[in-house]
């Protein structure tokens, strides 16, 4: 008797990889999102240089103004205003919820 056997693996692969990315690019996309709206505000440089990148299995959120990680952790002479960490804090259920609703398929 003869096997009719077809793999669907790429297709599977192809399907996991696709809502991996799309998972990584939402959670980014939110995530900058609220930082924008938490980030002190003078000239607006920034708020507006904050941004996402998606490596394979992970993303990375970060600023590249050079004074960035002074106004997110202070220093001995200023205080905090951090707006990172708090975005990805206090929306850790929606963070999960996206990636949720990426991984259905």
């Amino acid at each position: 008797m003869a096997s009719n056997y077809k793999s669907n693996r790429k297709a599977v692969d192809g399907a996991l990889k696709a809502s991996q990315l799309g998972a990584l690019t939402a959670i980014g996309t939110f995530v900058e999102g609220e930082t924008k709206a938490r980030s002190a505000v003078d000239t607006g440089n920034y708020r507006d240089a904050w941004g996402y990148r998606v490596d394979g299995t992970a993303v990375t959120i970060g600023n590249g103004v050079e004074y960035a990680i002074y106004l997110e952790k202070g220093t001995s002479q200023m205080p905090a205003q951090p707006a990172l960490q708090p975005s990805v804090e206090s929306n850790a259920g929606r963070i999960q919820e996206l990636v949720k609703g990426a991984w259905r398929m």
